[in-house]
């Protein structure tokens, strides 16, 4: 067992001038580095939502961290270090499509600070390298896991604090609406107690993650995350964890009864709660409204070539001239057909590398990964998520996760799991 072991951990064998040219990063050094930067990463994704809470003038801490991933897998790449063959297909297919409609919106003329807002989100999609050559091992996944739910408890305490002071008249709205009207990273009308922050949609994924936790402290996360993504008064969060929930039990392993019982427990749960949820929803008939008209207006510019090709990045509509709330629909507006094949190429990779990890007997780990990344693409059928850094993050940190988990040279992974129930 022990030569085993020593064969699973022995370090990959570089030639000598590279290791000199390297100096200290060409050795264990730069592997503890990277796993550092990697907790970094994830703890400002997971807590910072898109960066605007922390920045420096004009630059944002996620910028800075972004900047130092990229020269770090640089670094790495130039070591002899590679990424899987999916994600460098992936990473070229992102490319192209992004090139063409750089260019086809440039062909249609529009504004050059438009199509540098669309050109920026996707570029964030290019620290995959990064958490594939970092999150090399099960110990890495699980600190990246457990700082994902510790970030989402701070959210929920910040939102319990932040109603709790408007309740109790500590903060009035009018100074609430004050500090937080020029911070992109929070929604609020003025009028109400209803404040919604960008990065709660990790108040979700802590919910998927604590749900798959064993003991009494994973099902009182599980319970606090989810009571705080309700306080978040979002119908598109609460349809999408509905909709994940609905998916597992058609997924998970069981007899038919089974699933038929859990299928209507949740349907039943789901129609207990949603009068109590929709009675604390304000009207949203004028965002319904904008929906339907960015719709129409949308299919009212379809033509042949827009459907492969879209009409290129900065190009939107009338009601929507920059972003759609739909992430879909801006897609297939601005990339066409050839931006929604690379969604839908995302997705076959999650689904691959889930299915090599069950294989292995890591179903237990692999499919809260899995189901955080569907609920980032179920999301996005009403809100923006999956074509900018936040979802985003959750999509790469799901893929780089299940590459860990789906790793077949990693022994001790394999033999650590022959104990383990499959799905719990």
């Amino acid at each position: 067992m022990n030569a085993v072991n020593a064969v699973c951990v022995a370090p990959k064998s570089q030639p000598d001038w590279l290791a000199t040219r390297l100096g200290v990063l060409g050795g264990s050094f730069r592997h503890s580095l990277g796993s550092g930067l990697l907790y970094l990463v994830v703890l400002e994704a997971s807590l910072l939502g898109s960066g605007q809470l922390l920045h420096f003038g004009g630059v944002t801490l996620k910028m800075v961290l972004f900047g130092f991933s990229i020269l770090y897998a640089l670094i790495c790449l130039f070591a002899g270090d590679s990424i899987s063959m999916g994600s460098m297909l992936l990473l070229s297919y992102l490319s192209v499509c992004t090139v063409n409609a750089f260019l086809v919106g440039h062909l249609h003329g529009a504004e050059p600070a438009f199509i540098a807002e669309d050109v920026s989100p996707l570029l964030y999609f290019l620290i995959l390298p990064f958490f594939e050559l970092t999150m090399r091992s099960r110990r890495q996944l699980n600190v990246t896991i457990c700082i994902i739910k510790i970030s989402a408890l701070m959210i929920a305490a910040g939102y319990v604090v932040v109603l709790g002071a408007l309740w109790t008249g500590a903060i009035s709205v009018s100074t609430l609406f004050k500090l937080l009207v020029d911070n992109g990273d929070f929604m609020y009308d003025g009028l109400s107690w209803r404040v919604f922050y960008k990065g709660s949609i990790y108040l979700a994924v802590a919910v998927i993650l604590f749900a798959f936790g064993k003991g009494w402290q994973a099902k009182l996360g599980m319970c606090v995350s989810f009571l705080a993504l309700v306080l978040t008064v979002t119908r598109g969060f609460m349809l999408a964890i509905f909709a994940v929930a609905l998916v597992f039990v058609i997924i998970r392993p069981g007899r038919s009864i089974s699933k038929l019982a859990y299928f209507c427990i949740v349907i039943v749960f789901g129609c207990l709660l949603a009068p109590v949820f929709f009675s604390m929803v304000s009207d949203k008939a004028e965002s319904d409204s904008t929906r339907i008209v960015t719709v129409t207006q949308v299919l009212d510019g379809v033509n042949p070539l827009s459907v492969i090709v879209g009409h290129g990045l900065g190009v939107g509509v009338e009601v929507r001239p920059e972003h759609m709330e739909i992430a879909y629909l801006e897609i297939f507006h601005k990339q066409g057909a050839v931006g929604l094949i690379w969604i839908a190429s995302l997705a076959l990779l999650l689904v691959a590398r889930f299915r090599r990890a069950a294989r292995i007997g890591n179903s237990r780990l692999a499919c809260p990964l899995l189901l955080s990344a569907l609920f980032v693409f179920i999301e996005s059928l009403t809100n923006p998520f999956i074509n900018n850094p936040i979802g985003m993050s959750i999509i790469i940190i799901s893929l780089a996760g299940l590459k860990v988990l789906g790793d077949r040279t990693d022994l001790h992974v394999q033999l650590s799991n022959k104990q383990e129930a499959v799905f719990g």
